[in-house]
């Protein structure tokens, strides 16, 4: 009888010792969570470095990551969600290509029981369950604050176009008249993109009351599909072409930024036209302290990496139903929201924000400089 009792009990202890092992999250390959991500591309500078921390986060935690890059292509994104899913994977996070045309296919994985977070692009009309990004339309209001408080700043002055000395177009740009509107281009980001749409907001909280008031005029604005610098561009080209002033382009990120530049550095404009972005990508870091870009915004990517894996680990611990935080309603449902701040990155400020950070180094900030 003891032999028997001493077996049950043996037995019991066993199946609790199995039972503790399986709810343990990566105690073996079998029940190792995975995260599936499915990025877009790596058309912008920063996805990749992002990419990298958010590897290496969550595999220092014992997570299994699956990476599926979209290259801007919308089908080819859904395909690879899909294969996710099929893999099982416990937690999908996903930078969209489109901000609706994903719900779906992100709805399949939901009925999958997968977790969804959305990284840094918010996915409309699905269930998600944590989206993390920064502080966009913030961060347009950042961009149009510092425009256009280097724009009041400055002394009026005149400079002569002399891109051309025999283009008839050749023009005098007036900066500063009070007797002027100043004349903005807008060169928003990707229409698919709900960031975009963020900033907008933010650079229109900022400029319709010097709209209001006659002393800004929007001469244009355009929507730059893929983020594709070729419309910043056409857009500077185009206003340039016709002889027009105007004082300032605000653009949707750095990509956009370096092409209404490369545009202004063309016909000698560079710095005269002020130009903002945002990202703190190196080139653009490299115009600024150049002064041929006034400002970026600095937006600390190694953090939002982290907090993604900090998200996950919420998720998968069930600690996010009483979410008490941000929250943003994407058409579906308020989804709760991990909202960081950022930092305006300008000539005096990059030392202290960009260097110090370690974001860039100060030997390839100051490069161009130093040659």
């Amino acid at each position: 009888m003891k032999k028997y009792g001493l077996a049950m009990v043996l037995c019991l202890l066993l199946l609790l010792i199995g039972i503790g092992s399986s709810q343990r999250q990566h105690n073996s390959e079998d029940q190792q969570i995975i995260i599936g991500i499915s990025f877009d591309s790596f058309v912008v500078e920063r996805w990749q470095r992002e990419l990298e921390i958010l590897m290496a986060e969550a595999e220092e935690r014992g997570y299994a990551v699956r990476v599926e890059i979209a290259n801007e292509d919308l089908e080819k994104q859904t395909a690879q969600i899909k294969k996710l899913i099929k893999e099982r994977v416990d937690v999908l996070v996903v930078v969209p290509n489109d901000v609706v045309a994903l719900a779906d296919v992100i709805n399949e994985a939901k009925d999958a029981g997968i977790k969804v977070i959305a990284y840094d692009r918010l996915m409309k009309q699905s269930e998600i369950d944590l989206y993390l990004s920064f502080d966009n339309i913030g961060i347009g209001e950042q961009m149009a604050v510092t425009l256009m408080a280097a724009l009041e700043n400055r002394e009026p002055r005149s400079v002569a176009n002399e891109a051309d000395s025999s283009n008839d177009s050749a023009m005098m740009q007036d900066f500063g008249t009070p007797k002027q509107p100043y004349r903005l281009l807008i060169v928003n980001g990707d229409p698919k993109d709900n960031n975009s749409a963020m900033l907008n907001t933010g650079f229109y909280n900022v400029l319709t009351p010097y709209i209001a008031n006659g002393s800004v005029e929007i001469i244009d604005e355009v929507w730059a599909s893929e983020w594709r610098e070729k419309y910043a561009i056409t857009a500077v080209e185009k206003w340039i072409n016709r002889g027009e002033v105007f004082d300032g382009v605000i653009c949707g990120n750095d990509v956009l930024a370096g092409g209404a530049v490369e545009m202004l550095s063309k016909w000698r404009l560079a710095g005269d036209v002020l130009v903002v972005g945002q990202d703190a990508e190196l080139s653009a870091c490299q115009r600024v302290v150049e002064g041929s870009q006034l400002a970026t915004i600095y937006k600390p990517i190694s953090r939002l990496a982290v907090a993604c894996i900090d998200g996950v680990d919420l998720l998968m611990n069930n600690q996010m139903a009483r979410w008490q935080g941000d929250t943003i309603y994407n058409g579906f449902s308020n989804i709760p929201f991990i909202k960081l701040s950022t930092n305006v990155v300008v000539k005096e400020t990059i030392d202290e924000i960009v260097i110090e950070s370690g974001f860039h180094t100060r030997e390839d900030v100051y490069r161009n400089l130093l040659e």
